[in-house]
């Protein structure tokens, strides 16, 4: 598979800590799961086992079969390739993070452009999309955590996410409802709210003093709470580079 790579740029941090992220496909990706390289001594043993493994057997003129079941498919010697060179690129960073869904779908975490060049260089038909950083926005991403650049002026500063604590959904859907110049929500997220079932649900508010009102209502029914900069007054807001 080849895939037409795509540049993006991050607005945010991604987990609220990561500048870089790749999307790649790999036949082998699912060899890169965190939960399967566990270890003190050896940076992902057991991708780098089975690696090997495979390589040996196709160097005798064997099959390699991965997949499950009806989706069951021979490996083809360039994906092995490529998955030794995501090995080799992936084992000499300190600061990575790695999730894999579908067993071929890999998304790499860091911090280190160097990582997101060295990807681009050995395997670009392997990346689907990756996310780089503006170097006029960097210094504040880093500098500013739970925090959004967005492309329009900004009405409402504050977007939060709801947990699966129920507890107080029907008092703050009800607050909501009587203060929509204070607050925006959609729809499907203020039924969610009535129905008492939200999942990844968010709505905003209009500032900071709303925000602490609305954290007294909401309580643990309140999550993760992002801030929003338009992208034009990123130069407005003060910031201490982490140390």
């Amino acid at each position: 598979m080849i895939l037409h790579t795509k540049r993006r740029y991050t607005k945010k941090l991604h987990y609220n800590k990561y500048l870089y992220k790749v999307n790649l496909f790999n036949e082998l990706g699912f060899l890169f799961r965190s939960d399967r390289n566990l270890g003190d001594t050896e940076k992902f043993p057991y991708a780098v086992a089975k690696l090997a493994e495979f390589q040996t057997r196709i160097d005798a003129g064997g099959d390699v079969t991965v997949g499950r079941f009806r989706a069951s498919r021979i490996l083809p010697e360039r994906e092995l390739a490529d998955a030794w060179k995501i090995y080799h690129i992936l084992k000499e960073c300190d600061d990575v993070k790695i999730r894999v869904e579908y067993f071929y779908n890999i998304w790499i975490y860091t911090n280190h452009k160097s990582v997101v060049d060295d990807l681009l260089s050995a395997v670009p038909a392997c990346i689907s999309e990756y996310w780089d950083v503006d170097p006029a926005v960097e210094q504040f991403l880093t500098g500013n955590e739970n925090t959004v650049i967005v492309k329009s002026p900004v009405e409402h500063e504050y977007k939060i996410y709801l947990t699966n604590n129920t507890r107080q959904y029907t008092q703050l859907a009800d607050w909501i409802r009587k203060n929509p110049e204070k607050s925006k929500i959609g729809e499907k997220t203020l039924h969610s709210l009535d129905s008492l079932w939200v999942t990844n649900n968010y709505f905003y508010v209009k500032n900071e003093k709303v925000l602490l009102l609305v954290k007294m209502i909401g309580g643990d029914s309140l999550g993760r709470v992002e801030r929003l900069v338009y992208e034009r007054d990123v130069d407005k807001y003060s910031y201490e580079l982490k140390k």
